[in-house]
């Protein structure tokens, strides 16, 4: 059916460790505003100029969080974050032979591709309808030719019964 291959680049191992890189800065992310705003709540009632900090300590927070542990979850973002700017930085600078008309001619022929996709999916779409008779394809078509057919035989014979009938009855009055 599609004779399509999809060509993976030969960095994509580097893709696919940059994209977890991300997903680990996102989880020590989350981790570093769960400590900080259990500090912040720990810390509530000693500070009298929290005035958006609610006292209500979370179930989910240890107690006495300090702000060293805050500090070590804020390093680690740093850290993941300098660690995925350096892989990209890696990645942009092994990459340079890429130009502009290589991209060019590449973006056209993936155009190119959809395209075809595009085409053969409209194609096998419409043989599936006619198959199974969903839409207006060929064999729906014929079936809607035959019962039209078959309704106006019926109609016609009803009709001709009835004009021989009243016929008949008009010819027997007389």
């Amino acid at each position: 059916m599609f004779a399509y291959s999809i060509n993976m680049p030969s960095d994509y191992p580097k893709i696919d460790e940059i994209s977890q890189m991300e997903k680990q800065l996102m989880v020590d992310i989350n981790d570093f505003n769960t400590k900080y705003s259990c500090y912040l709540h720990s810390n509530s009632n000693s500070n009298p100029n929290a005035k958006y900090v609610t006292s209500n300590q979370s179930d989910s927070c240890p107690s006495g969080v300090s702000i060293q542990v805050v500090d070590a979850a804020k390093q680690q973002v740093i850290q993941d974050i300098n660690n995925i700017t350096q892989s990209m930085s890696s990645y942009r600078n092994n990459n340079n032979n890429i130009t502009q008309a290589k991209y060019n001619s590449n973006f056209q022929n993936l155009i190119q591709k959809y395209g075809e996709i595009l085409n053969e999916r409209k194609d096998l779409d419409t043989k599936l309808a006619e198959l199974y008779g969903t839409d207006d394809g060929i064999n729906n078509y014929y079936n809607n030719k035959y019962s039209a057919t078959m309704f106006s035989k019926i109609m016609l014979t009803i009709l001709v019964t009835s004009l021989v009938y009243y016929t008949f009855m008009k010819l027997i009055k007389k």
